[in-house]
């Protein structure tokens, strides 16, 4: 009997990564399975690239809303450093602490040794040109395999102002943050199916995607625009959440009907009851510990209310495959 393919897409978007995490907290809890225990794809870009990686390196989703919880501050410190920093053309933020944490939680494992399958999008900063990384869920694919997931991870989540671009010396690659390209991964993930996975695995004979994504809102961005001399400076704040809203939906859409065409289920969760108060302290960089309680509320919440869909719909139905994580 074939199966379905199960794909896990999470966007980026920061520390509302924390969201996304909650999500997928809830539904291992109620459940009682592993993320990797179930879906056979996990696509993830920048911060939805890091909770992918922390996943497939074995850690439960709980834990990983406990590492961004506990370590926002020491990611995005607040100082007088980084203002000056960006005055002068630097990055926001040293990459050294994000480095540091995650090498503690992901040691020396390599793309080879996920538990997962895996495609974490960046972009090649050198040649201009969108990446993926991939582990080897094809004969073709072997470029990644030796690269340390920790390389992806600051590969994947290196922002432009936020962090500087990151070289992976094993492939020479400048690398910065895949949302620039891919900021929601699930179109990644069904191509991966119909053009890669469907050819060389026949005991598939269809797919489902559950897209995780994060805070949706209206930046106001066009409103913002008034005849006076500070309107650059709105439209320059808001410019880069509405090009990484549209660019969020339009791949969204593309999704989606790709998904009808191929009879394949598609579910996608998002937030989007923000009052505009509290959408107003949400920031990529947020630390402050009521808006990260407010984030992870709000995942736990729509959880709840797509948990029933979600498990009738077989995520969480459990691989042939299983590995024991050790």
């Amino acid at each position: 009997m074939k199966k379905t393919f199960k794909i896990l897409s999470i966007d980026g978007g920061g520390i509302k990564g924390i969201y996304s995490i909650a999500v997928l907290a809830r539904l291992e809890q109620a459940t009682g399975k592993r993320i990797i225990d179930c879906f056979d794809l996990i696509c993830g870009t920048s911060t939805g690239g890091l909770i992918a990686l922390l996943l497939a390196a074995g850690y439960s989703a709980t834990e990983i809303v406990e590492f961004y919880k506990e370590n926002a501050s020491i990611i995005f410190p607040k100082n007088i450093v980084n203002l000056f920093g960006i005055v002068i053309g630097k990055a926001k933020f040293d990459r050294k602490p994000l480095a540091s944490l995650l090498k503690a939680y992901l040691k020396d494992k390599k793309m080879k040794d996920s538990y997962t399958n895996l495609c974490i999008p960046a972009v090649d900063a050198d040649n201009e040109e969108p990446m993926v990384f991939k582990t080897k869920h094809s004969s073709r694919y072997n470029r990644d395999l030796e690269i340390k997931m920790l390389d992806v991870a600051l590969a994947t989540s290196a922002a432009p102002l936020y962090f500087p671009k990151y070289n992976i010396e094993k492939i020479n690659r400048n690398t910065v943050d895949g949302g620039l390209s891919a900021n929601n991964p699930s179109l990644i993930g069904v191509i991966e199916f119909i053009s890669v996975i469907s050819k060389e695995q026949l005991d598939y004979d269809n797919f489902a995607l559950l897209s995780v994504g994060n805070i949706e809102y209206n930046t106001g961005c066009f409103s913002s625009l008034k005849p006076c001399f500070f309107y650059n400076f709105s439209l320059i704040k808001n410019i880069i959440d509405l090009f990484m809203k549209l660019q969020n939906k339009t791949l969204n859409n593309i999704t989606k009907y790709l998904c009808m065409a191929y009879n394949a289920d598609y579910t996608r969760i998002a937030n989007n009851d923000l009052s505009k108060d509290q959408y107003g302290k949400i920031k990529l960089d947020s630390t402050d510990n009521k808006v990260l309680d407010l984030l992870i509320s709000k995942g736990y919440k729509d959880a709840e209310h797509m948990e029933a869909e979600i498990i009738a719909k077989g995520y969480f139905e459990l691989k042939n495959n299983i590995q024991e994580v050790k």
